[in-house]
């Protein structure tokens, strides 16, 4: 969980900008979920910041051959733009002092390396080399691994982390391609498994369907990850709905909760704040019982989404995918015992409790009905069998 720069603001970042979204992270807010209770970001579980791309010197012909780009000097050493970022290890100095654990970035996609040079075995060897120094000279806790050039193999960097005997978050962002066939091989934390997400609800909805391929790899310590969050940055008129379903989903398919907005626009963090700081649905994200998250059914109108929690509880969310304005609302009826797989809840026994906080989930007997719900509204709700 945490917050990374991309999605906002591009490549415009530099020192200044991160230290004023680490600020933003520890400043706290009443949380409704948790009876009106002052928490930043930081208590709520977003321990992590993280800088992407847009740090190199683009223009790094000085240091390399004639028709050639790159960020790394000829003894393999990034090239940090000056500018921007005057001194990384007091920027990291500074995250720490506030509990924040600052991430970095590599295999750029701006201005990425080019030239006959990144082809040489030594030289490349060397660069893999100083990415990892840099981790460690800069007390970086992570590092997202783009794709956009070829310093590709995982297996070097995971073997050069650990030969530092630091602990590192490695996120693999590699566009869904290279991702694990089975549980034996995971050289990463969390990898992609889609292309780059969009503001919109297209995208969203496409990248969210492609952890489906991975519910029997996504685990503890290698997750599916379909991207940084968006919530926040769509617009339109069901921007608000779709932002809140967008992180509900999110939580449901236990990917990491990487919020991509600027954290220190007191506007657009008041309408986010009570979904990105619900702590029902981030202990949906965040618990494990052998089960990441699927998709259990779909109709007309909706899919519904499911996640086993501990002592045999349930989450559920229930997601409108009808973008037309003549489509039939009328709602989802479950059957527990039969549909979700909860025997427990035969007798009508078990509790249901509504995430949203909407008038959408109702307990009847053994029945869970769900909606009627809004165009990409999504009713979000754990249902928990009877203490034994």
């Amino acid at each position: 969980m945490g917050w990374r720069s991309w999605n906002f603001f591009k490549g415009a970042i530099d020192d200044s900008t991160m230290r004023g979204q680490i600020d933003a992270m520890v400043k706290p807010r009443p949380v409704p979920s948790a009876g009106g209770k002052a928490m930043s970001l930081l208590d709520l579980g977003y321990t992590r910041a993280g800088i992407d791309d847009g740090w190199q010197m683009c223009d790094s012909y000085r240091v390399m051959p004639s028709n050639s780009s790159a960020f790394h000097d000829a003894q393999g050493a990034p090239i940090v733009n000056e500018s921007k970022f005057p001194d990384l290890r007091a920027l990291t100095d500074y995250a720490t002092s506030k509990r924040v654990l600052l991430g970095w970035y590599e295999n750029n996609c701006i201005c990425h390396e080019s030239g006959g040079h990144i082809r040489n075995q030594t030289w490349r060897n060397l660069s893999y080399y100083g990415d990892v120094q840099q981790l460690v000279q800069n007390n970086f806790s992570g590092i997202k691994i783009d794709n956009c050039g070829l310093h590709n193999d995982m297996d070097l960097y995971a073997a050069l982390m650990n030969a530092t005997g630091r602990a590192f978050m490695v996120e693999r962002s590699d566009q869904g391609k290279g991702t694990p066939t089975n549980d034996s091989w995971c050289p990463y934390n969390m990898f992609r498994s889609s292309g780059d997400i969009r503001p919109s609800w297209s995208s969203i909805n496409h990248n969210l369907h492609t952890v489906l391929g991975y519910t029997n790899i996504s685990r503890p310590g290698c997750w599916a990850y379909p991207d940084m969050l968006q919530s926040g940055n769509l617009q339109g008129p069901l921007a608000a709905v779709e932002s809140r379903s967008h992180f509900g989903a999110w939580c449901i398919v236990s990917s990491p909760l990487i919020l991509g907005v600027d954290l220190a626009d007191e506007a657009v963090i008041g309408k986010m704040w009570p979904y990105i700081s619900n702590v029902h649905a981030i202990a949906v994200n965040q618990q494990w019982s052998g089960d990441p998250g699927r998709l259990l059914l779909t109709t007309n109108t909706l899919e519904l989404w499911a996640k086993r929690l501990p002592g045999g509880a349930m989450a559920l969310l229930a997601l409108d995918q009808c973008s037309g304005g003549s489509c039939s609302r009328t709602g989802l009826r479950i059957d527990l015992v039969k549909d979700a797989g909860m025997p427990l809840c035969a007798d009508g026994k078990c509790s249901v409790l509504n995430i949203w906080g909407t008038a959408h989930a109702v307990h009847a007997s053994a029945q869970l009905t769900l909606g009627p719900i809004g165009q990409h509204d999504s009713a979000f709700c754990v249902v928990s069998p009877p203490a034994v």
